[in-house]
């Protein structure tokens, strides 16, 4: 509980001794509150209702200025009993200025009800100017929203129009496991989740959001960690030293001869965590790429733009994230190799979907893996079996990413 102890009568006698009025201090953003920012057009009838609290005493401004009747329509304010308190039918051959209209409101909860039968194209402005006085002050969070890390920790306050007024307050949080606010407003994070941060001042609500993450590492701290996941065949290297490095398992598949086919063909693959800095952090992406030679007495263009890891029974698709096909013609062969180059972003911290992540894993945990390329109306080139070493060290990298993004 926080009391704001400031004594009325020196304030009052402060006023009376300068010869200024305290009574209808001009308005402010603090006393000016957005009830209807709304466009809408209505064919054959239609209702809007816009429920809203206001908790003091003010006046209600609606702005039909810019609302195009072309039949009449009506708008109607009632209270929580459901009494209607203003009632204005219009005729869509008057004027849409002289239509506008304010009204006089105390605290309470109201709605606003707009209707027509016909065709109204709605343009509605409608905000609650408070009259804010020493007698009937307005108040405020400072702010609406908050996002904050793990263990972090900011002050809310309470403004106040006129300043200097007593009050007392009240705060609470909806979910304290996320964040918790003491009888200062001191809000401290917790644990990653969403919260609502609540002040009650003479039985009026005030909330502010507060949006819990974990803080995001630095990129040294991701590399350190991922160059402890080395092994024999995983091998961290820097690709742009403080800004971007990979951890690799590569497969190469070697050459295959078909004679009968009249080509043969070399498989290049690997895949490999990437790291690159971003901002004060870094992502952290998994990735499978390629490049794939035909060798042919003709160029062998594909409009391959997929990927396709099966087993038997289980199989996962993956769009190119870049491709790249060329073909050079070898003079002392007589033969032309046409090259492709891909890449396929698997997964990413920032666009994470571990139920697909953990699908690829489960493939790579069976034998006879086979990759496949795809055009997008489903046709496509089997590449063949990836070779068992090479299914082992993917998949151990595959679990390396994932213990990986514990990171964030």
């Amino acid at each position: 509980m926080k009391n704001i102890r400031i004594y009325k009568i020196c304030i009052l006698f402060l006023a009376c001794f300068f010869g200024f009025s305290l009574v209808g201090v001009p308005t402010t953003a603090l006393s000016k509150q957005t009830i209807v920012d709304w466009k809408h057009s209505y064919y054959d009838g239609g209702t809007k209702e816009v429920s809203f609290h206001v908790s003091g005493i003010g006046t209600l401004v609606v702005d039909l200025e810019e609302t195009m009747a072309y039949d009449d329509y009506s708008v109607c304010i009632k209270d929580s009993s459901g009494a209607s308190v203003y009632r204005k039918e219009i005729d869509w051959l008057e004027d849409e200025e002289e239509n506008s209209f304010d009204i006089e409101l105390t605290r309470g909860d109201y709605t606003i009800i707009f209707s027509t039968d016909g065709d109204v194209d709605f343009s509605v402005k409608a905000y609650f100017e408070y009259k804010a006085t020493i007698e009937n002050p307005v108040f405020a969070l400072n702010k609406r929203q908050l996002n904050l890390y793990i263990g972090e920790s900011e002050v809310l306050t309470i403004e106040s129009e006129p300043s200097g007024v007593l009050f007392d307050v009240e705060w609470s949080s909806s979910n304290p496991i996320v964040a918790l606010v003491d009888g200062n407003g001191v809000v401290t994070a917790k644990e990653a989740g969403r919260t609502m941060i609540r002040a009650v001042i003479n039985g009026e609500v005030y909330e502010c959001e507060v949006c819990v993450e974990k803080k995001p590492p630095t990129y040294k701290q991701v590399v350190e960690a991922v160059k402890k996941c080395q092994t024999k065949n995983i091998k961290f290297r820097q690709i742009d030293v403080g800004y971007q490095s990979m951890l690799s398992a590569s497969g190469c598949w070697g050459k295959r001869s078909y004679k009968r086919r009249g080509y043969a063909f070399i498989a290049d693959d690997e895949s490999y965590i990437e790291i690159k800095k971003k901002g004060t952090t870094a992502t952290l992406s998994l990735i499978i790429a390629g490049t794939h030679k035909n060798v042919a007495y003709s160029p062998m263009y594909s409009d391959y733009t997929k990927l396709k890891l099966y087993t038997s029974n289980r199989k996962v698709t993956y769009n190119f994230t870049s491709n790249s096909e060329m073909a050079r013609y070898k003079y002392r062969y007589g033969l032309y190799i046409t090259t492709l180059k891909w890449k396929s972003k698997i997964s990413s911290n920032s666009n994470l979907s571990l139920e697909k992540l953990n699908k690829l894993i489960r493939v790579f945990e069976h034998k006879n893996v086979t990759l496949k390329t795809l055009t997008d109306d489903g046709t496509g080139k089997t590449w063949g079996l990836i070779p068992e070493s090479t299914r082992k060290r993917w998949l151990k990298l595959f679990k390396t990413y994932k213990k990986l993004l514990d990171l964030y």
